[in-house]
């Protein structure tokens, strides 16, 4: 494999970790309508440098992995990943029946009147 494939796989990695906690996050607290949120952190955040920095580093990360290690750890990131995801989702699904039965009440709301002090 070859090290520009491999700086992609870092970059995607850690790209996907970074939105699953934004996902993870938001959507815990506020259900699935917290998914604007994740959509405009997501929007503002890639206006600084800060993730792809992030990005980068990942990357460099993933190029200094020696090549007979590359497949085994490739396969236990893709594992990993999936285990994580579905978890991830399980702890939505019972974030969601929560929400459902009135024990959380967080929702997302993008109101920005200004109010008289």
């Amino acid at each position: 494999m070859s090290k520009i494939i491999q700086f992609f796989i870092g970059w995607m990695a850690i790209l996907l970790c970074l939105h699953l906690i934004l996902f993870n996050g938001f959507c815990l607290y506020y259900g699935f309508s917290g998914l604007v949120g994740v959509a405009l952190i997501s929007l503002y955040m890639h206006a600084t440098p800060l993730p792809y920095l992030l990005y980068l580093l990942g990357g460099i990360g993933f190029c200094f992995i020696k090549q007979e290690n590359s497949l085994r750890i490739n396969w236990l990131w893709g594992k990993w990943l999936m285990i994580v995801t579905l978890l991830s989702l399980i702890a939505i699904i019972v974030s969601e029946i929560a929400h459902t039965f009135g024990w959380l009440e967080a929702r997302f709301s993008l109101n920005h009147r200004i109010h008289n002090i």
